[in-house]
């Protein structure tokens, strides 16, 4: 709760397409391997790979009817006419449908939901001691942020299926207090259920109310209707979300990833197989969230390199300067050198700003143009302090071309000013006309 009270929860979600698209497989991946001993009548558990070695082991004494109703269930949901849903949902209809059929056999025959504990919890207050607090609070925290990243994964997946947006901060309010509810009841905690919510949604849910319904529906089981949910066979349920699983797998990106970019399609195969599957969901996102964001910001560094350009008087300027402009850099000869920026200034670029004073030719005169800088970074204005240091003491002049206020008052606060030689300016054309005059001194 306090996460979302000091809106975090827009952060926790700057997550690229292919974690999602990976997030979004691994569910559906891990869904469709825990139906298959449930489709065979089997009863199995452990890890995914655990689960894969025993149903290897077992398959000779799977149950042929437990197999036919699964597949009955998956045929009805599959191939339900999608426009019906509004009136009845398929998984709805396929539990009713293929649970009556059941009774026809043996109780026996199937592996059932069996008895469903009833009644009510009671309340519980906490008892803890201020000795305690500093133990619980380790775990507090990380259960609170694997939490949230659960919860806002299951939002950007609901906001994928239903092309809807989400409020990340609400959630995590909203996950807080449930929590801190269920927990005077005795209750674990939870977080946002993506094979739940795709069912609901694929079920035809769109609003909060299916949420209330379903919560009503779990209430009324647990106050007496249970019984009538003990008969329904665990093939039923298994067939209803080996369907789910396969829709939520995102089949579309699978396909077109390779075409488009192999880092994303790479990152997308750690996320679902290497790391979500065999490993667990906080790792996973982690890594593939730093590994997504140092490829960004090395692009980025990249993008800079091929937009920057310094520009003499014999250099052909690609259409950056004016007419105007490119009088005034041929009025000023060799004197000057004019680097245009371009693009966001982040600590990726801060290497290939500190490397400009090596690069450039004999000048007498640098004008920095970030007139087309759209971010500036804490690191990339330390690169630039340290740029106009090293001209300050070679004898240059540096003229700063910054029409953006907030980037003159943050090269300011850096002192950047103090050193000789190096001025502000309004615009590039303002901070040319000062380096013609001066060569013409």
């Amino acid at each position: 709760m306090l996460f979302g009270l000091l809106r975090l929860g827009q952060y926790i979600v700057q997550m690229p397409y292919s974690v999602i698209s990976g997030f979004m497989s691994r569910i559906g991946a891990i869904m469709v391997v825990l139906q298959l001993p449930v489709l065979l009548g089997l009863d199995l558990r452990g890890s995914i790979p655990q689960l894969l070695a025993a149903l290897l082991g077992e398959l000779p004494q799977f149950n042929g009817q437990a197999a036919l109703f699964g597949a009955l269930t998956f045929a009805v949901v599959r191939w339900y006419p999608r426009r019906w849903n509004h009136w009845l949902p398929a998984p709805l209809l396929a539990l009713l449908l293929i649970t009556a059929l059941s009774t026809l056999v043996p109780e026996a025959a199937l592996p059932r939901l069996g008895a469903i504990p009833q009644g009510l919890p009671t309340l519980r207050w906490p008892q803890l001691r201020f000795d305690d607090l500093r133990l619980l609070g380790g775990y507090a925290i990380t259960l609170a942020v694997l939490g949230s990243i659960d919860s806002l994964l299951t939002s950007l997946v609901a906001d994928n299926v239903t092309r809807s947006q989400h409020r990340s901060d609400r959630e995590l309010v909203g996950h807080g207090l449930g929590n801190m509810a269920a927990a005077l009841l005795g209750g674990l905690l939870g977080a946002g259920a993506t094979m739940r919510t795709v069912t609901n949604v694929q079920a035809g849910g769109r609003t909060p109310l299916s949420g209330m319904v379903h919560a009503v529906v779990l209430l009324l089981v647990t106050l007496g209707a249970g019984r009538l949910a003990a008969g329904i066979p665990l093939a039923v349920l298994g067939g209803i979300l080996l369907n789910v699983g396969l829709e939520i797998i995102d089949w579309n990106f699978l396909r077109r990833a390779p075409r488009i970019s192999w880092k994303a399609t790479g990152l997308m195969w750690l996320v679902l197989l290497l790391l979500t599957v065999f490993w667990d969901l906080l790792t996973a996102v982690v890594i593939g969230v730093s590994i997504a964001n140092v490829v960004t910001i090395k692009d980025q560094s990249d993008a800079l390199r091929r937009a920057s350009r310094r520009v003499s008087a014999d250099d052909d300027d690609g259409g950056v300067l004016s007419a105007h402009e490119r009088q005034l850099l041929q009025q000023a000869g060799s004197h000057v050198v004019l680097l245009s920026l371009e693009g966001p200034l982040s600590f990726g670029a801060s290497r290939y700003l500190t490397q400009l004073p090596n690069d450039s030719d004999v000048y007498a005169c640098l004008v920095l143009d970030l007139s087309a800088v759209s971010h500036l970074g804490v690191t990339a204005s330390l690169a630039l302090d340290a740029l106009c240091r090293d001209a300050s003491q070679q004898g240059r002049r540096v003229l700063i071309a910054a029409p953006q206020p907030r980037y003159r008052d943050r090269l300011t606060r850096f002192g950047i000013a103090r050193y000789g030689g190096v001025d502000f300016c309004a615009s590039r054309t303002a901070a040319l006309e000062l380096a013609a005059s001066s060569a013409a001194r």
